[in-house]
């Protein structure tokens, strides 16, 4: 079976957020009371010992969530940015796109062209582009995602895409689970608070709760792009 490069990217991106994961699994469950010392040897040769400390463990589960809000973004970015590949390779005119990609096309090369002389120019070119039957290419395809992804939003854009399907078994948790994700990185991302403080009120199993609602979620999300690419759901 032949696997797309933005399937493989995930992928390995699921794989990051466990390698994380494992590492937070363990140093939270160390006692740090007991002062255990952990040992190790720098690549020199040099011997070192270090005592995790509670600061340290709440450091660790609020940067789970930045690692968890990541992997979303990267994970919407890459369905967006997949698309936009696919349309570019296949060559297609403008015409033979759906409406809603028309749309986005057009917001693309329009953008903040807001001159009247830009946008004759720009016009004429769109012109040219139709009735030479010249084919087309996306620069991107804009939705705004940085630090604003919680469920509405995400699912804004995959409709928008429409890359739509079951996404996931209990909405009202994945909504929560993406709503504390977001609130999270943005508290943390602004400065609103500190690892520490945030980690005080976290507890792992609510992390690994959150991961595995969200990893449904994506996986699904995936599938579905990888049926919305093999079917060239973007033309009419």
């Amino acid at each position: 079976m032949t696997f797309h490069s933005f399937e493989i990217e995930f992928q390995n991106r699921c794989k990051d957020v466990d390698n994380f994961f494992d590492l937070l699994t363990f140093i939270d469950n160390i006692a740090y009371q007991k002062k255990i010392e952990i040992k190790g040897e720098s690549f020199d040769g040099v011997e070192m010992k270090h005592c995790i400390t509670n600061d340290e463990q709440k450091i660790l589960r609020s940067t789970a969530y930045l690692v968890l809000y990541n992997l979303i973004e990267s994970t919407i970015n890459l369905v967006v940015n997949s698309i936009v590949d696919s349309i570019n390779d296949e060559q297609i005119e403008l015409e033979k796109l759906k409406d809603n990609y028309k749309k986005k096309y057009l917001e693309s090369i329009f953008g903040n062209k807001n001159t009247i002389g830009k946008l004759t120019v720009l016009g004429m070119e769109l012109l040219d582009t139709i009735f030479q039957h010249k084919n087309i290419e996306f620069e991107n395809l804009k939705f705004g995602i940085s630090g604003n992804l919680d469920y509405k939003k995400t699912l804004h854009i995959l409709n928008n895409l429409g890359c739509v399907g079951k996404y996931c078994n209990n909405t009202t948790d994945l909504k929560l689970a993406m709503k504390r994700i977001k609130d999270y990185r943005n508290r943390l991302a602004h400065g609103e608070a500190s690892f520490v403080d945030c980690g005080s009120n976290i507890v792992i199993s609510d992390i690994k709760s959150d991961y595995t609602i969200i990893h449904e979620f994506l996986d699904n999300v995936m599938s579905l792009l990888t049926n919305f690419i093999d079917n060239k759901e973007y033309l009419k």
